[in-house]
């Protein structure tokens, strides 16, 4: 699937004042997902995790709950019928049972199916950072370990990435 960037949110519950930026930053991280990918424990799903939900809906985001910690509490046919409520893709969990491949092979297959056609094609790192006319500065480590006069794969990706989203990019050493 190439890059895939995890954010494990701040949270969208708190009261205080920090709690309130927590929530900013959260709201900000809905903004730029492709995908919620919200985890939860067996009966363990009550205003916060809909909360999350609602987030999603707002902004049209495919979602996969996971349900984890399954090798220490059983989820039962009530609880899996609750969370179908609100996608189809419900995954069960747990870091003692089963096999992780599996699971991940899964999670891919959930993610190729309701990511667009041509989202791995089309995707940006970038995109959510530079708009189009910025002007980004790059810059780029040179290591002992860089053949001498060339640039590393990701760094040239990152200049195309910047060039496909009509900005323009100067580098330096650093």
């Amino acid at each position: 699937m190439g890059s895939v960037t995890l954010f494990d949110t701040a949270g969208i519950d708190g009261t205080s004042v920090l709690g309130s930026k927590r929530i900013g930053k959260t709201h900000k991280t809905f903004d730029s997902s492709d995908i919620v990918i919200l985890m939860c424990e067996t009966g363990k799903f009550g205003s916060f995790e809909e909360n999350i939900i609602r987030e999603a809906d707002k902004r049209k985001t495919p979602r996969v709950i996971v349900v984890s910690k399954t090798d220490l509490k059983p989820t039962d046919g009530m609880f899996l019928k609750k969370l179908k409520k609100y996608t189809k893709y419900v995954m069960l969990f747990s870091s003692v049972i089963g096999n992780r491949d599996d699971f991940l092979n899964a999670l891919k297959k959930i993610l190729l199916e309701v990511l667009p056609d041509n989202y791995i094609e089309n995707y940006s790192v970038l995109r959510n950072i530079v708009k189009k006319g910025d002007t980004v500065v790059l810059v780029m480590p040179i290591d002992l370990g860089t053949p001498h006069g060339k640039i590393i794969m990701p760094q040239v990706q990152t200049v195309r990435h910047i060039w496909d989203l009509n900005a323009a990019s100067y580098t330096v050493v650093g």
